[in-house]
């Protein structure tokens, strides 16, 4: 009985896993074809309320959409709010823990100087690592509009406390046509 029981859980245990990671891979795929079809101009996108978030040192290539006013569609990818205008601040949200759509994962590897892409159209934004720091969930000063600040907000729950907000600051460096 005991054999059998060991038995029924492996089996089960080894169908969620590869469930998981089936679906993972089909997430990851869809999230590619959305970036590619963002690059090669895709009639599908509405490229003055999108771009492509791209930072190499986590893996990172997404998708940004505008941000829903309740937010709902934070859990389909990374969002911005309000605008996407580079000399002024955008603030980019996205999850991280553990499943899938979990994009701002790996934010808090980022450190001083690192680089992140902002592909907006035909124009890459290339953005510097400033800092990064932790605010309470109800403090918006990060949503305040700073004008002609270049700045690039990243924004995610703290995975030590879902009650903080972990932000990576980075500042606009320069920009390129690819």
């Amino acid at each position: 009985m005991k054999k059998k029981l060991i038995s029924f859980v492996f089996i089960i245990t080894s169908f969620i896993i590869i469930f998981n990671v089936y679906n993972k891979i089909m997430f990851d795929i869809n999230e590619q074809v959305k970036v590619n079809g963002y690059y090669q101009n895709n009639s599908s996108f509405k490229r003055d309320e999108s771009c492509v978030l791209k930072i190499e040192k986590i893996n990172l290539e997404n998708l940004v959409i505008k941000a829903e006013d309740d937010y709902k569609n934070l859990d389909d990818g990374l969002v911005y709010y309000k605008h996407l205008i580079p000399n002024d601040k955008i603030v980019i949200f996205g999850h991280s823990g553990m499943g899938i759509g979990t994009y701002f994962n790996r934010l808090e590897s980022l450190k001083k100087n690192d680089l992140a892409y902002l592909y907006i159209k035909d124009i890459i934004y290339v953005y510097v690592v400033y800092g990064t720091y932790l605010v309470d969930e109800e403090n918006l000063f990060i949503l305040k509009e700073e004008e002609n600040s270049g700045k690039l907000l990243l924004v995610t729950c703290d995975k030590k406390d879902k009650r903080k907000r972990l932000v990576v600051e980075l500042r606009l460096k320069s920009t390129k046509n690819p």
